[in-house]
Parts: structure tokens; C-alpha cells; sequence
């Protein structure tokens, strides 16, 4: 019982250094490509809200502008009509 505990925890001990030899050079890698991603996904979701942002807010100006354009033909119309009006009651 004795002589086959030596090897198993000498197999043991020798893989789990090179597991962590393994593991550690790709450790350090990874996590800057995911910031990257992260960084990136923040600026899509950002460059994406931007967009959306202007879109309705050339839309809104758009209608506004539309909206004035009449506002304005209703003041000429009543202007007009005001001095059919006077005319007729002079």
C-alpha cells in the first residue's frame, strides 16, 4: 500500500506544474482581448445609441421645420384676408 502512494503523488506533483506552466502564459493573453471586445461592444452600444439619437432628432427637426413652414403660410393667409377684409369695409 505504501510504495504505490509515492508514484501516484509524484505523477501527481509533476503534471500540476506543467498544467500551471500551461496555463499560465495563455492567463496573461486572454484578458486583453476580451477588454478589447468589451471596449468594443461599449462603443458599438454607444456609436449605435448616437445614431438612433441623431436619426430622430433630424426626424423631429425635419417635422419642426415642416410645422413652421405652415405656421407661417396660416400667418401670410390670415394677413391676407385681414386686408380683404379692410378693403371690403372701406
Amino acid at each position: 500500500a505504501p510504495i504505490p502512494a509515492p508514484p501516484t503523488a509524484a505523477t501527481a506533483s509533476s503534471p500540476r506544474p506543467r498544467a500551471e506552466g500551461a496555463a499560465q502564459p495563455p492567463v496573461p493573453q486572454p484578458p486583453t482581448p476580451r477588454r478589447l471586445t468589451r471596449l468594443s461592444v461599449v462603443l458599438m452600444v454607444l456609436s449605435l445609441i448616437f445614431a438612433v439619437s441623431a436619426i430622430i432628432a433630424a426626424q423631429t427637426y425635419s417635422t419642426l421645420g415642416t410645422e413652421y413652414q405652415r405656421a407661417e403660410q396660416e400667418v401670410a393667409d390670415a394677413q391676407t384676408y385681414l386686408q380683404k377684409v379692410k378693403e371690403l369695409f372701406r
